[in-house]
């Protein structure tokens, strides 16, 4: 096809030299000293390790979905690794750790993003040398390459999210005809893609709201066009709708199943599963735990909905209200769990042998073991969910005054109380009010734990109010014998993705821990006010800092503003007639929304998000940023090929000598950072 501004057409023979070209200086920038520092660096703390939970087999939970985790596990275990490092934070590699040939399979991801980059400017509309110019600054970013060469998501995401815009853009191409070969393999590319985007991190949901956006702006001008036959507008959205939407679903669907499959032995993740579910992994011991519950019975309780905490308290006390000891849900095993099932006449629970049962319709007062006092609710509001009531816990006497009466009724599993199998609710006998968990998260001073409140019987079955017994310390009782009873696929799906939400919003910053030393704002990161420290500071350690190319991302940030202006600008002048229908101007209007459209919306989704954010979150938006870089070359430069060859090479020149200036960022600091640091600190704010 006849690229814009090129005086020559560019040839599948230039497009696949320079795909290969780029291919071969991704995997050369990134895989350069790619061993260096034998030791875990930044993230590789956690991802190694849930690489080797996979090959381990033991249960985990985590903040992202499985896939990207999955494939580190894989990569593992083809080359060799057990999965027996523990992936401490700065640790030196053991032997028998491949630890270069997992960087390298896990840097070829990245490595892959800088063909894409240019493959998608082509794809785009864009001229050789425009397109060429993306895939070198894609090339020379010290950011890109300093996080796509160790054991992260990030390589694997960047790889899905670039890969759903290339096959996107091909998607659109006027070259591709409607219902060819390459239409829907162009389209299905893009459900892959954008469906493994999804399932690796939670931004690539970024990508896949992008082209769900544009899709529903294509099939709206479809069907403003009168020729549009009704069935031909139906196959264009059944198609869209089986690649776009169940494909992507199926995808991420499917690595939950991987997930749960492969994960069946007990690991540090249980905690965060239902009870039923913990007891079938193996080696779990909910699994042995006896099911029968009596006076007496020391247990544990679980809120029966998606990603409930085991009930707890601790001596901590409420700052307002009745100021008394703390009610919570707590997401791990702790002895602060424990509850003994009080009869309600105060009888000492010695005289209870054998136990006696707990059915539908009785009473119980729950003892916090540990602290010796009773579950109550008092008629003051909950701290967080001011319309219900508080939950504490107060030092009873022998003989009740009411507050700590429960009424149990059972909901499934039978007419008697049992652990793992029975579902109840707690009905505060006084007020009638039921115990439950708000999914409210404390502030500090309830250590971010779930608040526990009582609640008006609106809806008797909300999943709210629904509890379950979880462990069971009852010497009395015996040993559950027999098969187990299998969960429900979609329950452990939901309360996974339930976990990965919870701890996601946990996430937040702590202004003791890391007062602005690693975490950054979204309004900070492209003009890059702050790099990351990924290992340790030692002189005698080679040193990591991730930075981006101070060229490549003050550029591309311009560009961003440049061609959000001059789309605005294009815009109110063609409303009134004043502007030209050149065929630059019309590329432009049709090109510029797609690539701010993209930055777009895997920038500013971040304003609102409460987590704690790092400078490494921008650079899916950098990847765009640089197509309206190469965007804008385009469009402003003269159609003479040797003006743009002189552009683009000053460019490059200037981007390349910078790329080489910081390169030992990415590649390892030798020696003191003060004497590396002259001459490099370009802004006060870089904490070299």
């Amino acid at each position: 096809m006849k690229m814009r501004g090129d005086s020559l057409e560019m040839s599948k023979k230039q497009t696949a030299f320079w795909a290969l070209f780029f291919s071969a200086g991704g995997i050369l920038t990134r895989f350069y000293r790619i061993g260096v520092g034998a030791r875990t660096i930044w993230d590789e703390a956690h991802f190694g390790k849930f690489g080797s939970y996979y090959i381990k087999r033991q249960f985990y939970t985590d903040v992202h979905p499985p896939l990207g985790k999955m494939l580190i596990g894989l990569i593992g275990y083809l080359f060799g690794y057990n999965g027996r490092f523990e992936f401490g934070s700065g640790d030196l590699f053991r032997k028998d750790v491949p630890y270069v040939q997992m960087r390298m399979a896990v840097a070829l991801f990245g490595a892959l993003t800088v063909p894409i980059a240019f493959l998608t400017a082509v794809e785009l509309g864009y001229s050789l040398t425009a397109s060429v110019l993306v895939g070198a600054l894609t090339m020379l970013d010290n950011g890109f390459v300093a996080i796509e060469r160790i054991l992260l998501l990030d390589p694997i995401m960047l790889f899905f999210i670039t890969l759903s815009t290339l096959f996107f853009a091909a998607f659109t191409n006027k070259k591709t005809k409607t219902g060819s070969p390459r239409w829907f393999g162009t389209l299905l590319g893009t459900g892959v893609a954008i469906g493994c985007s999804a399932s690796v991190k939670w931004v690539g949901f970024f990508v896949v709201a992008m082209v769900g956006i544009l899709t529903i702006y294509q099939l709206w001008m479809l069907a403003e066009k009168r020729k549009t036959a009704p069935l031909l507008f139906a196959k264009h959205f059944g198609a869209r709708a089986f690649c776009l939407i169940a494909v992507p679903a199926f995808i991420y669907v499917l690595s939950f199943v991987f997930h749960i499959a492969i994960l069946m032995r007990t690991g540090p993740g249980d905690a965060s599963m239902s009870s039923m579910f913990q007891a079938n992994l193996i080696g779990n011991p909910l699994s042995e735990m006896p099911r029968e519950v009596g006076y007496g019975s020391i247990v544990t309780m679980r809120p029966a909905h998606s990603g409930g905490g085991l009930l707890h308290s601790h001596v901590q006390t409420y700052p307002t209200g009745t100021f008394g000891q703390q009610v919570t849900t707590y997401g791990h095993k702790d002895t602060n769990n424990n509850w003994m099932l009080y009869p309600e006449t105060g009888d000492s629970t010695e005289n209870l042998l054998p136990a006696k049962k707990i059915k539908h319709g009785d009473t119980v007062r729950l003892l916090h073991v540990a602290t010796g006092r009773f579950l109550q609710t008092s008629p003051f509001p909950a701290p967080l969910s001011g319309n219900k009531m508080e939950v504490s816990c107060k030092n009873s006497p022998a003989k009740s005054d009411g507050d700590d009466m429960w009424v149990v009724e059972m909901v499934s599993g039978g007419e008697e109380l049992a652990g793992l199998e029975t579902t109840f609710r707690l009905r505060h006998r006084t007020t009638g009010w039921l115990l439950e968990s708000s999914g409210k998260r404390l502030p500090e001073w309830g250590f971010s734990q779930g608040e526990i409140v009582c609640d008006k019987d609106r809806n008797a079955k909300r999943k709210n109010s629904l509890w379950n017994i979880e462990d069971n310390f009852d010497p009395r009782a015996k040993k559950k014998e027999g098969g187990k009873q299998k969960t429900n696929f979609w329950k452990d799906f939901c309360d996974l993705n339930v976990s990965m939400f919870n701890t996601n919003n946990a996430l937040v910053p702590d202004s003791e821990l890391e007062p602005c030393v690693l975490t950054t704002k979204p309004s900070q990161w492209m003009f890059l006010h702050k790099g990351i420290r990924m290992s340790g500071w030692d002189d005698s350690m080679p040193k990591f800092y991730m930075l981006g190319n101070p060229i490549v991302w003050w550029l591309s940030g311009a560009a961003v503003f440049a061609t959000a202006a001059l789309l605005l600008g294009y815009t109110a002048m063609r409303k009134h007639g004043v502007l030209a229908e050149t065929a630059s101007n019309a590329f432009f209007i049709r090109a510029a929304p797609f690539c701010l459209l993209a930055w777009g919306m895997h920038f500013f989704p971040f304003f609102v998000l409460g987590r704690v954010l790092y400078l490494h979150h921008y650079f899916p938006c950098l990847f765009y940023a640089i197509l309206c870089l190469g965007l804008l070359f385009d469009h402003l430069l003269p159609p003479k090929q040797n003006i743009r060859l002189t552009a683009m090479s000053a460019i490059l020149a200037v981007a390349t000598s910078a790329f080489i200036r910081f390169s030992p960022m990415c590649y390892g600091i030798e020696g003191p950072a003060k004497v590396f640091a002259e001459g490099r600190k370009w802004r006060e704010s870089w904490n070299l």
